[in-house]
């Protein structure tokens, strides 16, 4: 028994493949940024990555509880 590939199938295969690169590029790309942009505000404001962390966690709370607030207690 052989499995016959179309034409479209290929092209399905070639697309996936060529977006899958170009989404790992990407990522590589925004993160080295994303490192980047740490580092600069590290040195800017002269904190210590412990201390980055704990701003991020609170941000992240805060984010959280307005999102809470705003959107999933709006509907009561």
């Amino acid at each position: 028994m052989t499995i016959q590939v179309t034409h479209q199938a290929e092209f399905g295969l070639w697309f996936d493949l060529k977006y899958n690169l170009v989404m790992k590029n990407t990522l590589i790309v925004l993160f080295s940024l994303h490192k980047k942009w740490i580092e600069l505000w590290k040195d800017m404001t002269g904190m210590s990555d412990y201390s980055i962390l704990w701003i991020s966690f609170a941000k992240g709370i805060a984010v959280g509880l307005l999102i809470y607030h705003f959107f999933l207690t709006a509907s009561e």
